[in-house]
């Protein structure tokens, strides 16, 4: 029971017991003193009935006597009044037994009243002619006393209903500080220190709540403190200085994950200045940094996209890691830089004509790091023997057929329409072993002939023509379609008229959407649509990227999904410059740490892992790893304190095709 209703409550029956109390000392005086005037006017009435009867006594005149005593009986409420003439020895008597008119037998028995009887002598003279006895009647005291407890009953009962009405909306008033410090309370228990208590007028409550608010100041700093350092760990081991691009060591770990991800299909640029050492002595360090960071700013002009990162690899050297893209799509981008970069000459900016080399070339299957970085700088090399800023790509071994920015959009539409998709999912877990926390879906398109297009492929189109929400909501609909058992068979075909979704042992399917979906009305509609159950099935996850793209949208989408009650996680967290701040904000159930955190961390990502996961915990959120691939990654990643994992070392990962 809440205070409110327990003062409430106290009021309420301190009030009856005094209403009830008045009540009865009322109604007690009340009969005393109706007692009393009974007493009075029956001995009035003796005196008077004396007098006027003496006169007919002597001689004895019966019918005058018996006149005057009807008189006197029918004009008052007695219950007895007896005439004894002593000469004659006769007695005349009147009696009245009715009870009282209206009053319960139960209101009777609460009052012990006693009838008064008073007796008189009669005399002629100096002789005794009769003797007079007249009793009270009860009745006319019960009757007057429930006339008037009803009264009373009506009048308190008013007054206590008044009293009740404004005892109530006072108290709300009072307490009102005690639930928002209850509310306040809670959002501290849940690692919300948003909240603040406005300071009451009441001198006691004003201390709490300003210690309150003082409190969740407090927690709300340290939290901006600690995502503060964070940020500054996380510049320092992944940024570059000069320039704030990704270092060589965090461009490379990302380029790792990537390579380990059978998925990814994306490419590599590099930019190699000329001459570098040279032109830092002959034009001094400042002319140097110029040109510097114009390079970089005609590289983020060119991929300064999300899902493309930019990189430094040495002093004169910049790396662009980015998507499979048509080339249509990347062939201009390429060109749009390299005349970018040769007109830094003609604007003062580069002192010498010759400046740059450009090259790049697709990831192959089987590829690694050092494979790749020869293969540029074999092209870098060619780039520059064919003279000054000459751009060289090398395609490699893929022998895909790039279709046409159309072609791409018609067959994308028509795969998704026809439901042309298979479905993997990959287990989130606690410990090596363990049941899995989710499965998190990862989905493939089949092309014309029925052959699946890799992810990495058709993922940058999807996103490029704004096909992400009819993807993700046609991969909702197989999720929902889908049944457990069809799910944990390997290559098990998923039928469209499948029993609804049933994960096994209740366990949740995560939903990795687009940018595109966060925005799209029917994808949000088909959420708003889900049942309880397939809200308890569902989980939504996205990465950290739509949150630098767009952040109102996602924090639009994250308010929705709370009001829907559905579970959501962020994905690649600390894989940009955002400061992890945002989490306060936005409230996830969960967070996954970037892949390249957690690939092969070295002792300064163990140190940038532990404060993720130390600022997270803050916040009570879980903290989870990915791309885990063996036991000593594991045991390096566990002891930064992540509440769980995903990757290849689970074993798990099973494939149910449409």
């Amino acid at each position: 029971m809440t205070i409110y209703r327990q003062l409430l409550l106290l009021i309420w029956m301190t009030m009856v017991i005094s209403l009830l109390t008045v009540l009865t000392v009322n109604l007690q005086s009340s009969a005393d003193s109706l007692q009393s005037q009974q007493r009075l006017n029956i001995n009035s009435a003796l005196t008077a009935l004396g007098m006027r009867l003496s006169p007919h006594l002597d001689p004895v005149d019966p019918v005058s006597v018996e006149v005057n005593l009807n008189a006197a009986f029918d004009g008052a409420y007695y219950r007895r009044i007896q005439v004894e003439i002593f000469e004659t020895e006769q007695v005349l008597e009147r009696h009245n037994n009715a009870q009282p008119a209206g009053v319960p037998d139960w209101f009777i028995g609460l009052f012990d009243i006693q009838p008064y009887r008073a007796v008189a002598p009669v005399a002629s003279g100096w002789t005794e002619s009769a003797e007079i006895t007249i009793e009270g009647h009860t009745g006319f005291v019960y009757r007057q006393l429930w006339r008037l407890s009803t009264d009373l009953l009506l009048l308190y009962g008013t007054l206590f209903i008044l009293i009740a009405l404004l005892s109530s909306i006072g108290l709300r008033a009072l307490v009102r500080p005690l639930q928002q410090i209850e509310h306040q309370a809670r959002a501290i228990e849940n690692r919300d220190f948003s909240y603040r208590v406005p300071e009451p007028r009441t001198r006691e409550l004003r201390r709490v709540v300003a210690a309150l608010n003082r409190l969740t100041g407090i927690l709300s700093e340290r939290f901006s403190e600690n995502a503060g350092q964070l940020e500054q760990l996380h510049n320092r081991l992944q940024q570059d200085s000069e320039t704030g691009l990704a270092n060589r060591r965090y461009l490379l770990n990302t380029f790792e994950a990537r390579l380990a991800d059978p998925d990814s299909d994306f490419a590599l640029i590099m930019v190699r200045l000329q001459q570098a050492d040279s032109l830092r002595k002959r034009y001094g360090y400042q002319r140097w940094m110029t040109l510097v960071n114009s390079c970089v700013e005609q590289l983020q002009a060119a991929f300064g996209q999300p899902d493309m990162m930019i990189g430094r690899m040495s002093e004169a050297e910049f790396a662009v890691l980015l998507p499979a893209l048509p080339e249509e799509t990347r062939n201009p981008a390429l060109h749009k830089l390299q005349q970018a970069l040769q007109a830094l000459h003609e604007q003062g900016i580069a002192p010498e004509a010759e400046l740059f080399s450009l090259a790049g070339t697709a990831v192959q299957q089987g590829d690694s790091i050092g494979t790749v970085l020869t293969r540029l700088d074999n092209l870098l090399r060619e780039a520059r023997a064919r003279g000054a800023d000459q751009l060289c790509w090398d395609e490699g071994d893929n022998h895909q057929t790039w279709r046409t920015g159309q072609a791409w959009v018609e067959l994308l539409r028509q795969r998704i329409e026809a439901r042309a998709l298979t479905l993997r999912h990959q287990p989130l877990v606690a410990e090596l072993g363990g049941a899995p926390l989710h499965n998190e879906i990862y989905v493939r398109l089949l092309d014309e002939q029925g052959a699946e297009m890799n992810a990495g492929t058709f993922l940058p189109v999807v996103e490029q023509f704004e096909l992400g929400a009819q993807l993700d909501l046609a991969v909702l609909e197989k999720m929902l379609e889908s049944n457990s058992d069809t799910l944990e068979s390997n290559n098990t075909v998923l039928k469209s008229n499948s029993a609804p979704l049933k994960s096994n042992n209740g366990t949740p399917q995560a939903l990795n959407v687009s940018l595109s979906a966060l925005r799209d009305t029917a994808f949000l509609s088909r959420l708003a649509a889900l049942t309880s159950a397939q809200r308890r099935q569902i989980c939504i996850e996205f990465p950290e990227t739509h949150l630098q793209r767009e952040p109102d949208a996602v924090a639009s989408f994250t308010s929705i999904l709370h009001s829907l009650g559905l579970s959501f996680g962020i994905d690649n967290v600390a894989s940009g410059a955002l400061s992890l701040d945002y989490i306060a904000r936005l409230r996830p159930h969960y967070v996954k740490v970037a892949p390249a955190l957690c690939r092969a961390p070295d002792d300064a990502g163990l140190a940038l892992m532990t404060g993720v996961c130390n600022t997270v915990h803050n916040l009570d959120i879980p903290v989870y790893a990915t791309v885990v691939e063996n036991e000593v990654q594991l045991e390096r990643l566990e002891a930064t304190g992540i509440n769980g994992f995903q990757g290849y070392i689970n074993d798990r990962v099973t494939l149910a095709p449409a």
